[in-house]
């Protein structure tokens, strides 16, 4: 018995000391608004409202078991970036022992040590690390990847509990990424190649298939109904030598990786000529050696086809997000050694040599790339220095530093971003808001205005202008520009207390109020409205709407030290000593500096009985 779970306990020993590294780096680029900026859901079942709604804002992803995954983490142990680690590097186990426990069956017949090997090459080489070490993206290929082995693993085990296994694999992978409506295909590809031993009926084996697929083609489109950008848009015609670049890359990523991390690199920036030869004599020899034996080829022939169909959905044969990704090819990887082995039928000993010695060395190069996965600013220089012609990780950069607060800091990354790509609405609006931040007004209005030029009626494009303008005491530009965004149907509230806010200052107090009103009423959340409104009423004397203002302030922030004392000043000049002390006490611990609060107190401690 000891011997039987060997093998499966040497591989999860593997993986766990490949990736164990990974469990002191932090939050990475997607990381941030799919983990770090989303809040807790408010109970377990709460979290599954992920299965309404897209995966990501502005594109036509529908992954709710991933996206579950993250929710239900981030739910029971916040922003604990380890324990997000550690679920990738589960993932990564699981996913190895699927394909030992594919490997070993009779149909493939593979020895134990050979499925363990042809497992440790799936499970360490580079292209797998790009699947471990950024928690969402890598979540996002890995979590499918194990739904796809574990259906194709059920449906060629076969019996009740293997056909149970491959309906659950495939509703799961289905749910999990786009990719994964491929798995059918293997299924055809598996039955036509007679690697399954089932005598059903194929409409009873695919009926409950296709159903699955009817269900999550309904389900997606309901989703993404009302969102134009969701049809799947075919890039063949505008880029026709997109599959074979995809093909070269893959071979290329195979065969040959880089020891530093080039992440998603652009078609210019992956082809080397060193790489390109080792790759070739490399692929030459597995061929060659593919070829030695012939009783064994419609299990190969069946890795050959799984390769295929896994990766044909990132192939550029539809428009993607990224051309060229490591983790595209993670899947496809397996058939190299899976048929290696198949065609070796026993493995001499120069073959377990060299086989021990590429796991050695691909482990090598995965954990010489967790370094860039540190912390997210270490991830962003090489991908500079990898692509120091791309503006998104100079953007990236920027982002990150200003939220920081080192506002001068990400200025020049703005800068560059922007040199590198002049038409970013993106980069545009962030160096823009940048410069507000700054103070420095004139500065930011060419910017604002540019993207205002760019994306035409932009409610927060506006805003964001008519923010510099007031700034700048442009006030009747200003006010235009509010009013703008308010005539578009806008519900911002910003805007609405800032152009209550300039009213009140040119004296327009019934105008002021009015908006302020609504910006309470647009978001009763926001808290700048309640302040300058409460003054008002306060300055015309009526303090009980005032007093009323203040108070429903400080239940949404309790520790606004100058709404504490606004309340103060306000009990007091209704004589409520009693009520205005302990809040103007509060305000000077919320804020010991605050003099104008000391000397309230001290007149109201005077004025006490």
């Amino acid at each position: 018995m000891a011997s039987r779970f060997k093998y499966p306990a040497a591989l999860l020993l593997l993986v766990a000391g490949v990736y164990a590294l990974s469990l002191d780096n932090a939050f990475i680029y997607d990381d941030i608004p799919l983990i770090t900026h989303r809040p807790p859901s408010e109970s377990f079942f709460a979290a599954f409202d992920v299965f309404t709604k897209p995966h990501w804002h502005n594109l036509p992803y529908y992954r709710p078991v991933a996206g579950l995954s993250m929710a239900l983490q981030k739910t029971w142990h916040g922003n604990a970036a380890p324990m997000f680690h550690v679920f990738n590097i589960g993932l990564m186990m699981v996913a190895s022992l699927l394909v030992y426990a594919l490997l070993r069956l009779p149909v493939f017949g593979l020895k134990p040590l050979m499925a363990f090997l042809t497992a440790a090459l799936f499970a360490v080489h580079p292209v797998a690390s790009s699947c471990v070490y950024p928690i969402c993206s890598g979540r996002e290929t890995l979590l499918p990847g194990a739904c796809i082995l574990l259906a194709v693993y059920g449906w060629i085990r076969g019996g009740r509990s293997g056909y149970a296994l491959a309906l659950t694999g495939l509703a799961l992978g289905l749910f999990s990424k786009e990719q994964s409506v491929v798995i059918p295909a293997l299924f055809i590809a598996a039955d036509v190649l007679r690697l399954t031993r089932v005598k059903a009926p194929a409409w009873q084996r695919y009926g409950p298939v296709v159903a699955l697929l009817l269900l999550y083609a309904l389900i997606r489109h309901r989703i993404f109904a009302d969102t134009p950008h969701a049809s799947l848009e075919l890039a063949l015609l505008d880029q026709p030598l997109g599959p074979v670049l995809t093909v070269g890359y893959m071979l290329q990523t195979w065969f040959a990786p880089f020891l530093a991390l080039r992440y998603e690199p652009r078609a210019f920036v992956w082809p080397s000529w060193p790489h390109a030869f080792v790759a070739l004599v490399l692929i030459a020899v597995t061929v060659k050696l593919f070829f030695r034996t012939r009783d064994a080829w419609r299990q190969m022939l069946f890795f050959v086809l799984f390769a295929a169909a896994v990766v044909a959905p990132t192939a550029n044969i539809l428009l993607q997000e990224a051309h060229f990704a490591e983790r595209y090819t993670w899947l496809a990887w397996l058939a190299v050694p899976a048929c290696a082995f198949i065609s070796l039928k026993e493995i001499s000993r120069p073959a377990l040599v060299f086989t021990s010695l590429s796991i050695l060395l691909l482990s090598g190069i995965s954990l010489a790339r967790d370094r860039y996965f540190q912390d997210y600013e270490t991830y962003l220089e090489q991908w500079m220095k990898s692509d120091p012609t791309l503006s998104q990780p100079y953007l990236s950069m920027g982002d990150l530093l200003r939220e920081k607060d080192e506002l001068s800091a990400a200025e020049p990354y703005y800068l560059k971003a922007l040199e590198l790509d002049p038409d970013s609405v993106v980069t545009l609006n962030n160096i823009g808001t940048l410069y507000q931040a700054l103070n420095q007004h004139e500065k930011a209005l060419p910017h604002l205005e540019a993207v205002l030029r760019a994306h035409g009626p932009d409610l927060e494009a506006w805003h964001n202008l008519a923010t510099s303008y007031a700034s700048l005491g442009q006030t009747n530009r200003a006010v235009e520009t509010y009013l703008q965004v308010i005539e578009k149907g806008s519900s911002h509230a910003p805007s609405f207390f800032n152009l209550g806010f300039i009213l009140s200052r040119t004296q327009r107090i019934p105008e002021a109020v009015n908006y302020f009103e609504r910006a309470i009423a647009a978001d009763p959340g926001y808290e700048p409205p309640y302040y300058s409104l409460g003054h008002l009423y306060a300055r015309a004397g009526d303090l009980k709407t005032a007093e009323d203002l203040f108070a429903r302030l400080l239940v949404i922030n309790p520790a606004r030290a100058d709404a504490q004392h606004a309340i103060a000043v306000v009990y007091a000049r209704q004589n409520r000593l009693d009520l205005a002390i302990p809040h103007c006490r509060e305000a000077l611990r919320l804020n010991p500096a605050f003099d104008e609060a000391r000397r309230n107190l001290e007149q109201m401690l005077k004025g006490q009985p």
